[in-house]
Parts: structure tokens; C-alpha cells; sequence
């Protein structure tokens, strides 16, 4: 059995064995966009990486969007069977549904006050908001897609794909991340600080 076959078998699993060529990707439209944008965080991890997300439209989104919210959280389930068996936090859903709106916000349960670790970073969501479907990496990017769609923005792109990339997102990331990739830098290599740091910049 092909990879892409046992990819659209454990896919089809998320949907109740339904295609996932005539009963997903066909009830998606077009443009889809693709964004990726700096994270904002309550507790910031040791190691920072940017969100990414996924919004499209959808053709029948009544329909098709509590189906959405079923495959995020068998997913997010099944990511949870495997972290437990090997003594990892769950991911915690939160669901909202209001007018025009249905979510799925999903968060490392996390244990204590220590700075989370690097995977702190992921904080899956789906949302619908009408008839655009949003999937990321992150809660807050997506909260944040959501306002601005409500906002009347992001509606009007052109082509089959779009990607927004904040600009000076690379230079940013690495600025956020100085410290822990000295560090790293010393471990690894066992350069002094200064050196490190030189290495860096």
C-alpha cells in the first residue's frame, strides 16, 4: 500500500470513511490562503515559532462545517492517545459557537508554573466563520483571522492560492529566539557566550 494511499485511509477515518477527494477537497473552494504571522502569547515558550493557517472557503458549510469540527476533535484525540502513552500533557478543546461562528480551540493542559517547552507553540484551531473555514497551528493567529474576517478583510483575493507572510517574520523570529539559540550554540558546540553570540548575529 502507497503512503498516499494509507494517508487517504487514515484521513478517510476523520470523515466516517467518507472520500476524501469527493467528500472533503470537493466541498472546498477557491482561493485558499495560506497565512503565516508572528504568534502572541500569554506565557511565551523558550522557543518561539510563527503561526500557520489554512482559510478557504467552503461550498456547503451548514453541512459540511459539523463535520469540520468532528475530524479536529477525533484528531486531536487520537494525538491525545498517543501523548498519554508516552507521559506527555493532553491538549485541552475549547469549542464556541455563536452567530456565524463555530470553533475549536486546542491548548497543551499544562502542568505548574515552569516556561513551557518549545511545543507550547501549538495551540491547534479550526473555525468557521460563515462560509471560510480557518486551520492552524495556532489559537491566537486564528483568533486574530477571525476578527478580520468579521472585519470585511481578507475576502477579495484573486488566483487559486494566496500566502501572507509578515514581512521581516525570519529576522523577527530570530530576534525573539537569540537567547535559547545562544544557549543551544554553547551546548552544542561549546563556544563561550561571546562567540555564541557572534555565531548568531
Amino acid at each position: 500500500q502507497t503512503q498516499l494511499a494509507r494517508f487517504d485511509n487514515q484521513m478517510s477515518m476523520l470523515f466516517s470513511g467518507g472520500s476524501l477527494a469527493d467528500d472533503v477537497f470537493a466541498r472546498i473552494g477557491s482561493p485558499l490562503g495560506i497565512v503565516v504571522s508572528r504568534q502572541h502569547y500569554e506565557v511565551e515558550p523558550d522557543i518561539r515559532f510563527p503561526g500557520a493557517c489554512l482559510v478557504a472557503p467552503l461550498k456547503d458549510a451548514e453541512d459540511f462545517a459539523p463535520e469540520l469540527q468532528v475530524a479536529f476533535q477525533t484528531l486531536i484525540g487520537l494525538i491525545n492517545a498517543d501523548r498519554g502513552q508516552n507521559g506527555q500533557p493532553p491538549f485541552l478543546i475549547e469549542t464556541a459557537r455563536e452567530q456565524g461562528l463555530l470553533g475549536c480551540f486546542a491548548h497543551i493542559l499544562q502542568r505548574g508554573e515552569s516556561v513551557p517547552p518549545a511545543e507550547a507553540n501549538l495551540s491547534p484551531a479550526l473555525a468557521i466563520v460563515d462560509d471560510v473555514v480557518l486551520i492552524g497551528t495556532s489559537t491566537d493567529q486564528v483568533r486574530r483571522l477571525i476578527a478580520a474576517l468579521r472585519a470585511g478583510e481578507s475576502r477579495d483575493q484573486e488566483g487559486d492560492v494566496a500566502v501572507s507572510l509578515d514581512i521581516g517574520l525570519v529576522a523577527a523570529l530570530a530576534a525573539d529566539n537569540r537567547r535559547a539559540l545562544i544557549a543551544q550554540n554553547v551546548l552544542e558546540k561549546g563556544s563561550d557566550p561571546e562567540q555564541a553570540a557572534k555565531e548568531i548575529d
